[in-house]
């Protein structure tokens, strides 16, 4: 007989969700210029900490649900998640050539133990 305690199949499931709105007014944003090099890749990245941690690593699942974007180029922009921790994760925001974002706004959630 297994251990109620470390049984994966007893412990309830954990959800946490909510959305992250960043741009222009963040002091270290990027992605609005033009960056060095012929592909003109730039990043941003924003901590997510949780209200309440995971007891292990939750999945994390990560959508665009708006941006603000100059309507003089082509709107290219990349979302996902990395360093995933029981306590967080990282949203990655990337847009490259010239491309200027203005603002972002996504979703996340995030599921485990």
């Amino acid at each position: 007989m297994s251990d109620p305690a470390t049984s994966t199949d007893l412990m309830p499931v954990k959800m946490l969700a909510s959305t992250l709105e960043t741009g222009q007014l963040a002091g270290d944003w990027t992605l609005a210029g033009n960056g060095p090099g012929e592909d003109g890749l730039r990043r941003y990245e924003q901590s997510v900490v949780f209200e309440a941690p995971f007891s292990r690593l939750p999945v994390v699942q990560v959508g665009l649900i708006g941006f603000d974007i100059d309507n003089c180029g082509s709107a290219r922009l990349g979302v996902r998640v990395a360093d995933i921790t029981p306590n967080g994760f990282t949203v990655v925001l990337e847009t490259w050539r010239d491309t200027r974002v203005y603002g972002v706004k996504v979703s996340w959630l995030a599921l485990g133990f």
